[in-house]
């Protein structure tokens, strides 16, 4: 009878450790689960946060060119000659102020803060 009682204690510590062994497999699966999920959307947002900096070097890129123009057209509109009197010299001016004109227009039109470049990535 005692061997049978022991026989008996033996399974049924077998079975809470089988039962103890599943719940912990079944934990581990979970977490590397979740590991996965945390894995992933890391992933995602470094390569959201990649292309994110690639557009604002682009755009520093573009207003420190913008300010560049900026500054050279105002270092030639305060160095420009006084409006002439004779119509060779007023024809040149023009030309100049035109050719500024068209240069600061481009730059404008291809600027990506409100030109054919922009985007809505902010």
């Amino acid at each position: 009878m005692l061997s049978l009682c022991f026989s008996l204690f033996v399974v049924c510590i077998k079975c809470s450790i089988t039962v103890l062994c599943a719940e912990r497999q079944h934990r581990v699966e979970e977490l590397q689960g979740t590991f996965a999920v945390i894995k992933s959307k890391a992933e995602s947002r470094q390569s959201d946060l990649e292309g994110t900096l690639t557009v604002a070097e682009k755009f520093w890129e573009n207003m420190n060119g913008m300010l560049a123009t900026l500054k050279e057209l105002q270092d030639n509109m305060t160095s420009a000659e006084p409006p002439g009197l004779e119509p060779e010299t007023i024809h040149g001016q023009q030309e100049m102020l035109e050719v500024v004109f068209h240069q600061f227009s481009w730059f404008v039109y291809l600027s990506p803060v409100g030109g054919v470049g922009a985007t809505n990535h902010f």
